[in-house]
């Protein structure tokens, strides 16, 4: 997602043998980004910085992307 090997992300799955719900894996991504965001604005609001700015930032556009089930 952000940032990530693709590769990587392919070999992990593959390790589950391809028999993994994708729906539920969707669900699972977003609840990670979820909370990542909520601790980027944590860490930001006692720490601000154009780093974590710009990961909020990122994150909230993504959010914002995703089709609404």
């Amino acid at each position: 997602m952000f940032g990530t090997d693709r590769d990587q992300a392919e070999l992990a799955l593959d390790g589950y043998g391809r028999s993994f719900n994708n729906e539920a894996l969707d669900w699972c991504i977003e609840a990670r980004t979820f909370v990542a965001l909520v601790w980027s604005i944590i860490l930001h609001r006692q720490h601000p910085s154009p780093e974590l700015q710009a990961r909020i930032a990122g994150r909230l556009q993504w959010f914002r992307s995703r089709e609404r089930r």
